[in-house]
């Protein structure tokens, strides 16, 4: 949003403080360092004004300024686009950092959030519904300036890029008119912020479809620069047969000490109910919550095992009949012998099996029930 006409500052620092008042910042005033401040330090441009909207109405009003001053304007929500297009030298920031209301629908399973949420607003609000959207991997990352620019994180192997889940936005255009985009309203706007182009104008309100996701299995794991090309042919290995609930993000970063490493960030969102849910014979009340994991059923579904499973504690777990276990799964029995390991086989064939109450609450007596087979 630019004019090529001479920007009139002065008008428009006049207008802009009638209806702002203390929240329009000038260079050299208190706060105006704090609202040009980003995630990249090395951006050094120079607005001529910044104003601290709260609603939508004050967006329209300030984008009508600009337009009638002729000054260009960029729009800030979380500040941590990596090229600074936030600020724009000489320009009028609309800070959207005050409109971070969160709307959570259950019931429908849609979150609506404000022009400056981050990412970390979002996810507080959704997290009580056990509700996820997906997010980039930085809690202070605006949600409006990631989905415009697609929106990859640690969910899109399951649920897509944040764009993907945008079902309408609520803009302000470059003349100051407020309008809804989405599938039914002007369908070309809606186009448009879902990858079609930029520059189109500010988004003040934001929808998405939720996804029921109570818990995710996330960590990071470093290597040396110099076992970067078996790591790399790992990762893709790995990808090529992985299910999609499994997202693994690779890349180089600096290490502890600074030195360059390659980087594997893995996170697993995995669906999760009782087994009695499911409608699995003999896990009772006391069965613990499951997850599908990447072993498949021999009809394709998949299996499900407890995330314990994939660390060093041995489990039981209930599965559907029919499914294949990988050659790592550890598998305890309800009538393993005093003294003996439970048994492990590359391929076992699961069934489910009545479930024993649990005894005084060890281990191995918190599992419900376990392949008939092992």
């Amino acid at each position: 949003m630019s004019s090529a006409a001479t920007p009139d500052v002065a008008s428009a620092a006049a207008r802009l403080r009638a209806l702002l008042g203390d929240r329009l910042h000038e260079p050299g005033e208190p706060g105006f360092d704090t609202a040009t401040r980003l995630w990249n330090a090395a951006v050094d441009s120079q607005p001529a004004l910044v104003a601290h909207c709260l609603d939508a109405d004050e967006v329209a009003a300030a984008v009508r300024v600009a337009a009638r001053c002729h000054l260009p304007v960029s729009v800030r929500s979380g500040g941590h686009d990596w090229a600074g297009r936030a600020l724009r030298d000489g320009g009028l920031v609309l800070d959207l950092t005050g409109l971070h209301a969160v709307r959570v629908d259950p019931d429908s399973c849609t979150v609506t959030v404000a022009g400056g949420a981050s990412a970390a607003d979002l996810l507080a609000a959704a997290a009580p519904y056990d509700l996820v959207v997906p997010t980039g991997v930085v809690r202070d990352v605006g949600m409006a300036g990631l989905t415009l620019a697609g929106g990859y994180g640690p969910l899109c192997g399951r649920f897509g890029l944040a764009l993907d889940n945008l079902l309408g936005a609520e803009v302000v255009l470059a003349d100051g008119r407020r309008v809804t985009a989405d599938p039914r309203h002007d369908a070309e706007l809606y186009w448009a912020l879902r990858g079609g182009g930029g520059n189109v104008g500010v988004v003040t309100e934001l929808r998405y479809r939720a996804h029921r996701l109570p818990a995710v299995l996330a960590g990071m794991i470093m290597f040396a620069l110099a076992e970067a090309p078996a790591v790399l042919r790992g990762y893709a290995a790995l990808l090529a047969d992985a299910p999609d609930e499994l997202t693994v993000m690779a890349g180089f970063l600096p290490g502890p000490a600074g030195e360059p490493v390659v980087s594997c960030a893995r996170s697993t969102a995995a669906r999760t109910w009782t087994p009695a849910a499911r409608g699995w014979t003999g896990c009772g009340r006391w069965a613990p919550r499951w997850s599908t994991r990447s072993t498949r059923c021999r009809t394709r579904t998949r299996c499900a095992c407890s995330t314990a499973e994939w660390s060093t504690v041995t489990t039981t777990c209930c599965v559907p009949a029919g499914c294949q276990r990988s050659p790592t799964a550890r598998w305890t029995r309800w009538s393993t012998p005093p003294g003996r390991s439970p048994r492990r086989s590359p391929r076992w064939p699961c069934t489910t099996s009545t479930a024993r109450p649990p005894g005084s609450g060890s281990a191995t007596r918190r599992s419900a029930c376990a392949p008939s087979t092992c």
